[in-house]
């Protein structure tokens, strides 16, 4: 609105000064093409907005990406864990057993 009113004060003034039309006419074209780089140098910036909005989204992604595979490997060295306790307990069954049985051909000596 501020824009349309400056415009129409200048030709006025223009007008009331006497100069010729095609002046005026130069003078609006040019306030027209500055109008058109502002609108072009605000859609460069939105852009770019854009672009860094999108590659703030890849790195949060790509940060869940690396939490969820150090919890995958979290959990595949739990389950490690629990194959070697599985393991151990086995052993110690069989050594057990393996007592017993010493025991038990002991007493058969006896």
């Amino acid at each position: 609105m501020l824009i349309a009113l400056g415009l129409f004060l200048g030709t006025c003034a223009l007008l009331v000064t006497g100069r010729s039309l095609l002046f005026i006419l130069l003078l609006l074209l040019l306030i027209l093409a500055l109008l058109i780089l502002l609108l072009l140098l605000i859609l460069i910036l939105l852009l770019l907005t854009l672009l860094l909005f999108v590659l703030l989204l890849l790195i949060v992604l790509l940060l869940l990406l690396l939490i969820l595979a150090l919890l995958i490997l979290l959990l595949i060295v739990l389950l490690l864990f629990i194959l070697l306790l599985l393991v151990l307990i086995l052993l110690l069954l069989t050594l057990l057993l393996f007592v017993l049985l010493l025991l038990l051909l002991n007493l058969i000596d006896q």
